[in-house]
């Protein structure tokens, strides 16, 4: 790892819950639904059926992901944008009374593209709920009802009161063979820096991600066993598991982690 000035950084994201270093990668991290045709899955694309776009973040992180129509009463909510694509019968952007900036230019390119894709200058309404417009009707009607709109999302909410729950406090886990040659762990009592020690791996969780650190004394065994027990601990003490794991090694921490344990 010469050309890497060490150990490289291993990143875990679980979607739903990706971080923004990892949103930053992107101009626009998009998750729908569908697939790809290969010789074990047959996947038939019907570009005229609609489906329900969610645009949330900020500026610079800005996602698209596609829900289902049933999610719409906790989905629906004034800090957010939405495209509803009815294909040859209509493009529809809704905005929230406290949509960002970022969304709402991210709403206008996401219609943009779906129009040149498909080479065709479909009708686009852009409506605000709260609007009683007859092409506000008209999305309600199409989307299947309509819902209370929410200040935030039931989904964000959600993911909040669970990364409270989880706790902002900093807590350490020492894995080591040292002591019986078998690999043991251990929580380290009142963590700082200094607790980390360069013959052994750590856990260590901050309220952001879940570290792995590799001492640069650390043996192949601790280390291999340290992914997984990061993996238990998240199962075990994180109650929503959508947690960023990162993989790290003694002298190549990056500037998250530094941030919140020091130098």
């Amino acid at each position: 790892m010469i050309f890497l000035g060490g150990g490289p950084v291993q990143y875990r994201e679980v979607q739903g819950c990706e971080s923004n270093l990892f949103l930053g990668l992107f101009k626009c991290f998009q998750v729908l639904q569908g697939g790809c045709e290969s010789g074990f899955t047959h996947y038939t694309q019907r570009p005229n059926d609609s489906r329900l776009l969610w645009i949330k973040g900020q500026m610079k992180n800005v996602t698209v992901k596609q829900i289902d129509f049933s999610e719409r009463a906790k989905i629906f909510n004034q800090g957010d944008a939405f495209v509803l694509d009815c294909g040859p019968e209509g493009i529809w952007t809704v905005f929230g009374t406290s949509t960002s900036v970022g969304e709402r230019m991210k709403a206008a390119q996401l219609v943009e593209f779906i129009q040149e894709e498909r080479k065709k200058d479909y009708a686009h309404f852009s409506c605000r709920f709260g609007d009683n417009d007859d092409q506000m009707k008209e999305f309600w009607r199409r989307v299947g009802g309509e819902v209370p709109v929410l200040a935030q999302s039931a989904v964000a909410a959600d993911n909040e009161k669970a990364l409270h729950a989880q706790g902002s406090a900093k807590r350490l886990m020492k894995i080591s063979d040292a002591r019986t040659g078998s690999v043991e762990y251990f929580e380290v009592p009142n963590p700082t820096r200094a607790s980390f020690e360069t013959n052994d791996c750590f856990i260590a969780w901050d309220g952001l991600f879940c570290w792995v650190w590799n001492g640069k004394g650390s043996n192949k065994v601790e280390q291999r066993s340290s992914v997984s027990i990061a993996q238990s601990y998240v199962n075990q003490y994180l109650p929503n598991h959508k947690v960023s794991i990162v993989t790290i090694h003694e002298g190549n921490e990056p500037a998250d982690f530094k941030k919140m344990w020091g130098k």
